[in-house]
């Protein structure tokens, strides 16, 4: 019975990833050091909305699956990261929560300013999948993201479109 309840508790923050609906507004964790951290969420004047997005790290020991960019994707939409890390003072690695990466890739948009950096991911699906079958399943995924020059005391944010 012990190894009953213990697969079932492994289980649960699987499903519970996959039937997520919608991204949480907040964000755990620590800034890692020399990244600015903000308590809460910010928004920005004007149409472009941004939120500020602390630091989290991953979890001890779980790595991210990696993935290239793309600018080919079936159906892209919108997907909010959850999680940042600097990689060096000119990269910057952006993880989320995506699907199968042999079925579904990722797009940047970055836009720099002398106060910010304002990454947006999109997600879809591969074009050599568009006819496949891909299973349903949550994947701790990430890109790197190369700047145009340090990041120095710039925050890190995304585009808010919550609404």
């Amino acid at each position: 019975m012990a190894i009953v309840a213990s697969a079932a508790a492994i289980s649960v923050p699987v499903l519970t990833a996959c039937s997520r609906s919608a991204p949480s507004s907040s964000t755990m964790g620590t800034a890692p050091t020399g990244a600015q951290s903000s308590g809460g969420v910010k928004l920005s004047a004007g149409p472009m909305d941004s939120t500020a997005a602390p630091a989290p790290s991953i979890a001890e020991g779980a790595e991210p699956t990696l993935l290239t960019p793309r600018d080919d994707l079936v159906s892209p939409s919108r997907l909010r990261w959850e999680s940042w890390k600097l990689i060096d003072s000119t990269t910057v690695e952006v993880s989320f929560t995506g699907g199968s990466p042999t079925c579904e890739g990722v797009s940047v948009e970055l836009l720099e300013t002398p106060q910010d950096v304002t990454i947006n991911l999109s997600h879809g699906v591969l074009p050599e999948m568009a006819d496949g079958d891909c299973p349903a399943i949550a994947v701790q995924s990430a890109v790197r993201v190369t700047l145009s020059e340090d990041l120095g005391e710039r925050e890190v944010r995304q585009d808010d479109f919550s609404e």
